[in-house]
């Protein structure tokens, strides 16, 4: 039984770790902003800022950058990426996995995740019900690795965790699920190690599949550990600009009304604000100061406020290589040529982000094998050595159509470039075999085509019989 193998022990704790737990707690509180779920978060800052804000009658406000900037650097999967396998069983394999769309949604929200809180996985497992391989995406506020010690960027175990809720009542319990190489059971109690009684039809917890059925979305190559540092200047950036906006709703809210004041009076009786009434100041007494009442408003600071509230959100912005004009969505008068200088920091990190996203579809494509395999038979396994295709969507900036045609023309006849150069610069992902077979097969295309429609062809056809009736 596995509970008594090291790896258990070390993945006991691991779930103790403070800092694990830490950096889950920052993961979700990211996750929760790209969602819009901010004003509970928004009410633990503005406590450390007032010390009484219910005595304010705060009106919370929240404007979520969060979500805009994640989703304006995370542009690999802007469109859904190709896979293909020259391995019949393979391809079919894909098209099964790929057939509804929504494996390409997930491979989108994992790029996302990955950005957001620097790593996510997604977890490929078999469906005993249905008999068909599912994918589970995993943030890393729920996730526990036991690192490899000659690698610690590598995991050696994993535990996520997965809340189950009373169909009943509104309790919530939360399990833990270990793999590693050799076993797969469920902690009922992480801290205590009690288990989950093993199924009937698993009864020593063996992992069938000898892997981690992982694949890992990153947002950088990591070093010196399994999970990197989070950059936490987002969250900053949203607390900040939550409790300005807040801040303006409560001056906008008090610059409404004026404040009534009554300067040097010290009369007994009373003064009552009625605006139906005038104002009736009393007269001094003898031993009394004759006083002045009047409304007074506030200095207004709104202007000041907006502005700060502008600076912050394009600092924010550039520090992320977003121009103010994305902020804006005001590109419509913008060449595709001018698209490309605005969008040149954004596009060198999808150039960077775009060999991380092709190692996790490799990585996913790998599992994805070994569980087929495992619960397939012999005559519909596909062999281990089977590639996965990738080819990315490259972004398109529109340039007029002629102006575009007319400068490769004059490029080709320059000899600075062959077609299929421009091939390969219009869909990097093709090598200059590939590049080279398709330019020829296009060629032999348009031959065909014209030997079909050319003027012999035309010649060759009877004339309708005029209508002598017309």
């Amino acid at each position: 039984m596995p509970t008594t193998t090291a790896i258990i022990q070390r993945m006991q704790q691991e779930l103790a770790y403070s800092a694990n737990l830490t950096r889950q707690a920052v993961a979700q509180k990211l996750i929760d902003y790209y969602y819009g779920e901010q004003l509970e978060h928004l009410d633990d800052v503005l406590a450390t800022q007032f010390s009484d804000p219910d005595a304010l009658r705060l009106q919370r406000a929240i404007d979520n950058i969060t979500r805009f900037i994640v989703d304006e650097i995370s542009r690999v999967f802007d469109a859904p990426a190709v896979l293909t396998c020259e391995n019949e069983r393979g391809q079919s394999l894909l098209d099964k996995q790929l057939g509804n769309g929504i494996l390409q949604l997930m491979f989108k929200t994992a790029e996302v995740y990955a950005n957001l809180t620097g790593c996510c996985a997604l977890h490929l497992w078999h469906d005993e019900q249905s008999g068909t391989i599912k994918t589970t995406i995993l943030p890393s506020s729920t996730l526990f690795v036991a690192q490899r010690i000659e690698d610690p960027t590598e995991a050696e175990a994993v535990i996520y965790t997965r809340e189950i809720r009373d169909t009943i009542t509104p309790n919530v319990r939360v399990e833990y699920v270990h793999w590693d190489d050799e076993h797969v059971f469920i902690f009922d109690n992480a801290t205590t190690g009690a288990m989950r009684p093993p199924s009937d039809d698993n009864p020593d917890m063996i992992n069938p599949y000898g892997i981690l059925p992982f694949a890992w979305f990153r947002d950088q190559i990591p070093v010196g550990s399994f999970f990197g540092a989070m950059d936490e200047s987002l969250i900053n950036a949203q607390e900040t600009l939550n409790v300005m906006l807040t801040s303006l709703n409560q001056l906008t809210k008090y610059q409404g009304f004026s404040q009534p004041v009554l300067k040097g009076c010290d009369a007994k009786t009373p003064i009552m604000v009625d605006p139906s009434r005038p104002i009736r100041i009393p007269a001094a007494m003898r031993d009394e100061q004759q006083g002045e009442f009047l409304f007074v408003t506030p200095q207004s600071k709104i202007s000041e406020i907006l502005d700060e509230v502008e600076k912050l959100i394009e600092r924010t912005c550039s520090r992320y290589g977003i121009s103010s004009t994305a902020l804006r969505g005001d590109t419509s008068a913008m060449s595709g040529y001018a698209l490309k200088i605005k969008d040149a920091k954004l596009e060198r990190r999808r150039v960077d982000s775009t060999p991380l996203c092709r190692a996790a579809l490799l990585e996913w494509w790998n599992v994805l094998k070994v569980i087929h395999n495992t619960h397939s038979a012999a005559s519909e396994q596909v062999p281990t050595d089977a590639e996965l295709l990738i080819d990315f969507a490259e972004p398109e900036y529109s340039e007029n159509p002629a102006s575009q045609l007319d400068m490769q023309m004059k490029q080709i006849e320059l000899g600075l470039v062959s077609p299929i150069d421009i091939m390969m610069r219009e869909n990097p992902d093709l090598d200059e075999a590939t590049a080279k077979k398709k330019y020829e097969q296009n060629l032999a295309d348009r031959q065909a085509t014209k030997k079909k429609y050319g003027l012999a062809d035309l010649l060759a056809r009877r004339e309708p019989a005029a209508n002598v009736d017309r």
